[in-house]
């Protein structure tokens, strides 16, 4: 799919991925599987210049929600540069791509076709392997940048799904299975903030579970405490004030320290309203 005239229309094209939360993922997590599924990815994997997962991907829960939220705009937009002047246009019309009924289908297909999650999931089980394609699928949306006097309408002039290629449990279950329970084991669901060398920092997520959830005690906040490869458990330990669950993640800790400094926060007294 290419764009119909390169002057006045892009090309949109992004994963929705997994539109509803994971059927596996803990009662209290404050993270869709994408956004708990980037975070470990941006933390277990540090590279320079990775995109933070605010701006990585769109949080899917906004996606073919009725709630407004800019948050999907806003990543998706980071291919226009800020001061172009099609941007105003483009963030109206990517709102209007969010809400497009396409996308509450594919979202119901998906939920209909698991119930289960990867971790109770049979790998013969063909409906799961069809839920498995769905959230690994791909939008291409076609949008104005200029008003045309045949188009002045922010609605996306042409919207296509692709890449279903069918997925194998048998092979991939083992790999789905153990990504889920890292992101389970590694609070990456459910943590609220991020500890390294004696500093707290606000995990880089905006993902749509985040926003208004209630205030919780301090000794009820979890931590992902960061720590060399090589580190060993309880070494550089919270303050012995806190009393906070914790989740070791081995990682490269100088790298990591560059990539959080702007969600620097001060010790913690309880988890913020999102």
């Amino acid at each position: 799919m290419q764009p119909h005239d390169p002057e006045t229309t892009i090309l949109v094209e992004f994963k929705p991925k997994w539109l509803s939360q994971s059927p596996n993922a803990p009662k209290n997590a404050i993270r869709c599987r994408q956004c708990a599924k980037e975070l470990y990815s941006y933390i277990v994997d540090p590279q320079v210049g990775k995109p933070v997962p605010t701006k990585a991907k769109p949080c899917p829960l906004m996606i073919g929600n009725d709630a407004s939220n800019p948050a999907f705009t806003d990543s998706v937009c980071r291919r226009v540069p800020s001061t172009d002047k099609r941007r105003k246009r483009l963030n109206s019309t990517l709102d209007v791509l969010r809400n497009e009924p396409a996308f509450k289908t594919l979202r119901l297909a998906q939920e209909a076709n698991d119930h289960v999650g990867p971790l109770k999931a049979d790998k013969k089980d063909a409906q799961f392997a069809l839920a498995m394609t769905l959230r690994d699928c791909t939008c291409f949306a076609q949008v104005l940048t200029t008003p045309t006097q045949q188009q002045d309408s922010f609605k996306p002039l042409k919207i296509r799904f692709g890449d279903f290629d069918m997925k194998m449990p048998e092979f991939k279950l083992i790999y789905w299975r153990t990504i889920e329970e890292q992101l389970i084991k590694g609070g990456f669901y459910t943590a609220d903030m991020i500890y390294c060398r004696g500093q707290f920092y606000r995990p880089p997520t905006k993902c749509y579970l985040e926003r208004g959830r209630p205030t919780r005690p301090m000794e009820e906040l979890e931590v992902i405490h960061l720590q060399e490869p090589q580190q060993k458990n309880g070494v550089d330990s919270l303050p012995p004030t806190m009393k906070s669950m914790t989740h070791a993640i081995h990682t490269d800790v100088n790298l990591m320290e560059k990539c959080l400094e702007h969600y620097k926060v001060r010790k913690p007294e309880g988890s913020q309203k999102g």
